[in-house]
């Protein structure tokens, strides 16, 4: 019995330890009434054959909500890039879609591999936005594709 315990969790703790994703926040100021402005990327990497199913964000401190028009989900590749030219586009969820606690999330269909690939979480700023106001997110839960989760790291920005 304490076999099959002990494999039972070495397996589980060997899938939630597969796939990584790091969560590293973009830096600029952000505009009223600009679209598709990077707001956060994600650097995914696992174990092939794995898949993530569901990214799950929040607002975090963005001052008021109101001012996210889209919120769009990109991936470069394994480029670790983003231009409005380069990202294919994967999904987007409209402002109705947001909820009122600043909740959002992206079903998706991702392959991981031993090469990270990155993903982009950019906004579409609405034109009534006020200068200043904070605009942020967080990507607090990763689900993977045998329904267990894992909670992205945050790393910081390094300076040029």
């Amino acid at each position: 019995m304490r076999t099959i315990l002990s494999l039972l969790v070495c397996c589980i703790l060997h899938v939630a330890l597969g796939a990584t994703v790091e969560m590293r926040h973009t830096h600029g100021v952000f505009y009223p009434d600009l679209k598709q402005q990077p707001i956060l990327q994600l650097k995914i990497t696992g174990e092939p054959g794995e898949k993530i199913t569901k990214l799950e964000f929040i607002d975090s401190k963005t001052t008021n909500p109101a001012d996210i028009q889209m919120a769009r989900l990109s991936t470069s590749g394994k480029w670790n890039g983003y231009t409005h030219n380069t990202n294919k586009h994967v999904q987007e969820k409209g402002k109705a879609k947001l909820n009122k606690k600043g909740r959002f999330s992206f079903d998706v269909d991702i392959e991981l591999g031993s090469e990270p690939v990155y993903y982009w979480l950019s906004y579409d700023i609405g034109r009534g936005a006020k200068r200043g106001n904070l605009i942020d997110a967080l990507c607090p839960r990763v689900t993977l594709g045998d329904g267990s989760k894992i909670k992205p790291k945050l790393k910081r920005a390094k300076a040029i």
